[in-house]
């Protein structure tokens, strides 16, 4: 399975992320979910700007290759896998999809890839203005951040209302970057890279 994913987001501090979590989402219910990070010993996914996770989400599990395409726009290849990963286990390529398969190889990426280390995140939800917003709490090697996002169809009008939205809590826009890559360095800092 393929999709676009569209999406801006924003790092918040504490206070931020509570006082949206008690206007907001108070009385919604959340879920976690848990990324496991693939990549070679050398990172030569993330240094091809790839990235392959297997999502862990309602005793599902699914394997995906993120593509990015343009700011704030990825293409998503998905392939639900049989059964749960390990840190330090072998992803091999009977495992990828073909799509992702070929992307791999097309970026000269032969080394074996395996399960990194994981980031946990408790994620809640709405709809809003067109969108879906979305407040994460997440965790990983010893870190924690907050994190709200806000997913839609079209970039365009999405970006106004993000920024409108973080207007309104008085949030300075940052460039936040993703997940993946917030694991990433805290991965190389607790390695001494």
């Amino acid at each position: 399975m393929q999709e676009t994913e569209i999406e801006f987001k924003n790092l918040l501090t504490k206070e931020e992320f509570d006082t949206i979590h008690d206007e907001l989402f108070k009385d919604i219910e959340g879920t976690e979910q848990i990324n496991y990070y693939v990549d070679t010993d050398k990172l030569d996914l993330r240094n091809h700007h790839l990235m392959l996770r297997v999502r862990e989400k309602n005793n599902t599990h699914t394997l995906t290759l993120k593509v990015p395409t343009e700011a704030h726009t990825v293409e998503e290849f998905h392939k639900p896998l049989d059964q749960p990963v390990n840190i330090s286990d072998v992803i091999n390529k009977d495992m990828l999809s073909r799509p992702m398969f070929l992307i791999i190889r097309s970026n000269l990426i032969n080394r074996t890839l395996k399960v990194l280390g994981k980031l946990t995140t408790f994620r809640k939800e709405i709809d809003y203005n067109g969108g879906t917003l979305v407040l994460d709490y997440s965790t990983y090697l010893n870190q924690e951040d907050y994190e709200i996002e806000f997913e839609v169809d079209d970039a365009s009008t999405g970006e106004e209302i993000f920024k409108e939205f973080l207007n309104t809590y008085n949030i300075n826009r940052s460039e936040t970057i993703v997940k993946s890559e917030r694991f990433y360095r805290a991965l190389q800092s607790e390695k001494g890279e």
